[in-house]
């Protein structure tokens, strides 16, 4: 038993770099039960790993374009170079800076209809309010006036329920169907 235990351990680590460099890198972290996690997603990463992990990332970068720039710099006289292409940064944004502007995204669209949903509330509150006052005394709330005002009120009641009704279900509904279709992470929605 312990000759297979070791000879698989000795295995494992010699295939573990050539299956990293392969797969790319797998991170891991501990959720708050203590359960470890791996994932080869950056996405998948609760913050405080998240952070980290993203950090390491752009150092890695910075580290390549240093070196690149370093070794063009650097010429011996006395031995010929052989040619090879220098380092050209990317045109467009590292894959960390697009997983972090999608990130972003995704947390502005979810506060976004969650200030709406606040301010459907509130505005629900309002018009509630406004329409119990106006129909506090039975006298006048038989009046045509306040009888008007009364319908007002009950149109823009149905109006703040909409609103209401539209941002709950964008935020239980559409928001994690479209997270869904376009594989965004569903931490992102919290």
């Amino acid at each position: 038993m312990k000759p297979f235990f070791a000879l698989s351990f000795a295995c494992g680590l010699l295939l573990r770099p050539m299956l990293a460099g392969a797969q790319g890198e797998i991170f891991r972290f501990v959720d708050k039960q203590g359960v470890f996690h791996f994932t080869d997603r950056l996405a998948d990463v609760p913050e405080p790993y998240y952070s980290y992990y993203r950090a390491r990332q752009r150092e890695r970068e910075a580290k390549v374009l240093l070196q690149g720039e370093v070794a063009s710099s650097v010429t011996t006289p006395d031995v010929p170079r052989p040619a090879t292409p220098a380092y050209e940064k990317p045109a467009g944004p590292s894959l960390v800076d697009q997983e972090e502007q999608r990130r972003l995204m995704w947390k502005g669209l979810v506060a976004r209809w969650r200030e709406e949903l606040a301010s459907a509330m509130t505005a629900l509150e309002d018009v509630r309010s406004q329409r119990d006052q106006e129909a506090l005394n039975p006298v006048l709330s038989q009046t045509p006036e306040v009888q008007t005002r009364i319908a007002e009120l009950d149109l823009k009641e149905a109006a703040a329920l909409a609103k209401l009704e539209r941002a709950r279900k964008a935020l239980t509904e559409d928001l994690p169907a479209r997270a869904k279709r376009e594989n965004a992470s569903p931490k992102w929605l919290e």
